[in-house]
């Protein structure tokens, strides 16, 4: 087999915790998005200009963190699928051996 079980354990053990950090991540982004809605729907009309340029600021940072977030989770997601995948074959080889 191209990896051993163990090497491909600690292989998927390492990718679950990127996941992971990558989901505290997207959970951050999600808390500051809530906190930016209830900032924008208490603004009085007449300073909606005056705020604008903040508020455009902050949307268009956490678009980009969103952006790279998913994308390096996407790439995760691949790499455990891959090794979630060997393991399962180096699992029923071994048994049907």
């Amino acid at each position: 087999m191209e990896n051993s079980l163990r090497e491909l354990a600690f292989q998927l053990d390492n990718e679950i915790n990127r996941i992971g950090s990558k989901v505290d991540t997207l959970s951050d982004i999600q808390n500051l998005l809530g906190r930016l809605r209830e900032d924008m729907e208490s603004i009085d009309e007449k300073d909606v200009l005056f705020y604008f340029r903040e508020f455009f600021l902050k949307v268009r940072i956490m678009d980009e963190l969103m952006y790279y977030s998913m994308e390096e989770l996407n790439g995760i997601y691949e790499k455990t699928d891959e090794i979630s995948n060997q393991l399962f074959h180096g699992f029923v080889n071994g048994v049907e051996k």
